[in-house]
């Protein structure tokens, strides 16, 4: 029994390490930017808030609501978008958003 035990544990560490070994690759920079872009873009349209999001509509209507060039000038999701690490498994989205403008 405490064979099955490690071996299931073992096993179920695996495929947590493995499973969003892409997402956090595209979160990185590591691949290029549209392919960045399109593993990010499939984890957020898998988020019953963002089945509808048109990518690349997305990117026109939000960079021009930034004051600070490189918000502006993106194509890239990971510049203003990012996931925080909550406790060992789940993952929590997150948005740099633009500054009220006085």
């Amino acid at each position: 029994m405490k064979l099955f035990l490690k071996f299931a544990i073992f096993f179920l560490l695996a495929i947590i390490g493995c499973s969003s070994a892409p997402l956090k690759k595209a979160f990185k920079g590591e691949f290029e930017e549209v392919k960045n872009n399109s593993i990010i873009y499939e984890y957020c349209q898998g988020c019953h808030i963002h089945k509808e999001l048109i990518p690349a509509v997305h990117v026109e209507e939000k960079t021009a609501l930034y004051q600070k060039d490189k918000f502006r000038k993106t194509k890239e999701c990971r510049t203003c978008h990012y996931i925080q690490k909550k406790f060992l498994v789940s993952d929590r989205r997150k948005t740099i958003r633009p500054r009220k403008q006085k």
